[in-house]
């Protein structure tokens, strides 16, 4: 498969993009993951890349995989993965080889927003661990910190119970 990596549409960050081979170099007809096709774009001066799969593509500095945003991914060991509040279920497939459930099954916390009001909402479905916590002490942004703190606040009277002499709070 062949790929180009391409700022479309006026877009702020590059988004991968399958090259059909059987269309011209400088009138190429391009397919998302969806399979969305979009014809006539001139690839004559863009690296195009092989690939065995969408999975197998380097989506760092792309809206699936940025750390630009506040929203995304906080794995178990702490580790941060933003992507553009609407494109959790795309990071989980192609960052991360797994559906959005098996993602959240494996301990990450999704890390989103109300649409309406453009608040940070935490949604986890199991326990949090002391490196989430930390990165969410140390790593949050200042505006949203209390929404935050507000969400995981049963957590955080468990953690401190147990972990006073840690230190971490």
């Amino acid at each position: 498969m062949k790929f180009v990596k391409l700022n479309l549409f006026k877009a702020k960050y590059p988004f991968w993009w399958e090259y059909d081979e059987s269309t011209p170099i400088n009138f190429a007809t391009l397919k998302t993951e969806a399979g969305r096709e979009y014809k006539g774009v001139n690839l004559e001066n863009e690296n195009i890349v092989t690939a065995s799969s969408w999975q197998e593509l380097d989506w760092n500095g792309t809206a699936i995989l940025n750390e630009d945003f506040d929203t995304g991914w906080l794995s178990p060991s702490g580790k941060f993965y933003g992507c553009a509040y609407t494109l959790h279920s795309s990071q989980a497939m192609l960052v991360h080889g797994k559906r959005e459930e098996d993602v959240e099954r494996e301990g990450y916390i999704k890390i989103t927003r109300f649409s309406s009001v453009g608040k940070l909402e935490v949604l986890f479905f199991g326990e949090i661990t002391l490196e989430q916590f930390k990165w969410f002490k140390t790593n949050y942004f200042e505006r949203d910190r209390e929404e935050v703190l507000e969400n995981l606040e049963f957590v955080l009277k468990s953690y401190k119970a147990e972990n006073q002499e840690q230190n971490v709070f």
